[in-house]
C-alpha cells in the first residue's frame, strides 16, 4: 500500500506540466472554451497508471465497494483520472483560486526539496549475545554530540547524515552501523 501511495505522489509531483494543461481546461478563460471536469490530459495519465501498475497494486487504488471487475475499461480510466484529479487538489497542486482565477503555473518540484532525512544506525535491533536472549539495543549516542558523515547511496550523495550507535542494556556490547564492539573483560 505504501508503495502505491508513493508512486502516486511522485506521479503527481513529476507531471506538473500535465496538471497545468489539465487545470487550464477545468477553468476556461475565453468565451469559446468549454469547461471540463476531466480533461484528456488527466485521463491519459490515468490510462498510464492503469497500464503500468500491476494487478494487485492497481486494485489498491479502489475501495472494496468499487467492484473493479464489473466496471468497463473506459470507466476504469475515468475513475482513476477522477482519483488523480482529487489527489492533485488534496496535495495543493492546483494553480487556480476558488473563483477560477489563475494564480500561477505549477513549477516542477526540486528533488532536493523532497530528499529524505537519513540517519545511519546499527542494523540489528536485538543483542547478538546468546546470554541476552534478544535484549533490545538502546541508543548510546550523546544527542548533543552526534557524529555526521557524507553518505553515498546509489547515485545520490547525502551530506551531514547523523551516525548513531547503540548498546545492549544487559551485557553492554556496543553496536555501530558497521561493526559490534565487545567490552574488554578484565582478568580475575
Amino acid at each position: 500500500m505504501l508503495t502505491t501511495v508513493l508512486m502516486l505522489l511522485f506521479t503527481m509531483t513529476e507531471n506538473t506540466d500535465l496538471l497545468n494543461l489539465h487545470q487550464r481546461q477545468q477553468h476556461p478563460q475565453l468565451s469559446d472554451e468549454n469547461k471540463v471536469d476531466l480533461s484528456s490530459w488527466i485521463k491519459s495519465l490515468g490510462r498510464e497508471v492503469q497500464k503500468q501498475t500491476t494487478g494487485p497494486k492497481f486494485k489498491t487504488l479502489f475501495k472494496k465497494s468499487e467492484t473493479l471487475n464489473l466496471i468497463p475499461n473506459n470507466h476504469v480510466i475515468t475513475k482513476v483520472a477522477t482519483k488523480l484529479n482529487d489527489l492533485a487538489g488534496l496535495l495543493g497542486l492546483n494553480f487556480f483560486d476558488s473563483d477560477g482565477g489563475q494564480i500561477q503555473n505549477l513549477q516542477s518540484i526540486s528533488k532536493k526539496k523532497i530528499l529524505p532525512i537519513l540517519i545511519i544506525c546499527p542494523p540489528s535491533n536485538t543483542c547478538s549475545d546468546k546470554k541476552c536472549r534478544g535484549c533490545a539495543i538502546l541508543q548510546n549516542s550523546d544527542p548533543n554530540q552526534l557524529a555526521q558523515t557524507t553518505l553515498i547511496k546509489g547515485s545520490e550523495i547525502f551530506k551531514n547524515v547523523v551516525v548513531l550507535s547503540g548498546k545492549c542494556s544487559n551485557c553492554k556490547i556496543h553496536y555501530f552501523p558497521d561493526y559490534e564492539n565487545y567490552p574488554q573483560v578484565v582478568g580475575p
